[in-house]
C-alpha cells in the first residue's frame, strides 16, 4: 500500500513530465524541422485559452453538487473553444482544410 496518497502520485508524475519534456521538443523540432521558438510559440493561443478559461471557471457561482461540476465542464469548454477559434482561426482553418481534402492522412 503507498502511504503517502494520490498527490505524491500526482506530483511524481508532473516530475517526470517537467524532466522529459525538453527530450520531447528537441526530437519534435528535430523531425519537423523548425526552431524551437517557433514550436514552442504554437503553444500561446492554448495556454491563453487555458487562463481565459480558468479565470472565468474561478468565477462561477457554486452550485450544489453535480450541477457544479456539469456546469463546469459546459462552461469551461464552450470559453476554451471560443477563446481558441478567436486566437487561431487562421491556424485551424488550416487543419479543417488539411483533414478535409486528404482524410486519410497521407501525404
Amino acid at each position: 500500500v503507498f502511504s503517502w496518497g494520490i498527490e505524491a502520485i500526482v506530483a511524481a508524475i508532473a516530475i517526470k513530465t517537467a524532466l522529459i519534456w525538453p527530450v520531447s521538443v528537441a526530437m519534435t523540432v528535430r523531425l519537423l524541422d523548425c526552431p524551437v521558438w517557433t514550436y514552442i510559440r504554437s503553444f500561446a493561443a492554448p495556454a491563453v485559452a487555458t487562463a481565459g478559461m480558468t479565470a472565468i471557471l474561478l468565477a462561477l457561482p457554486q452550485a450544489p453538487g453535480a450541477a457544479h461540476i456539469a456546469l463546469q465542464i459546459v462552461v469551461g469548454a464552450c470559453v476554451y473553444a471560443l477563446l481558441l477559434v478567436a486566437l487561431c482561426r487562421a491556424r485551424l482553418a488550416e487543419v479543417a482544410r488539411l483533414m478535409l481534402t486528404n482524410p486519410e492522412g497521407a501525404t
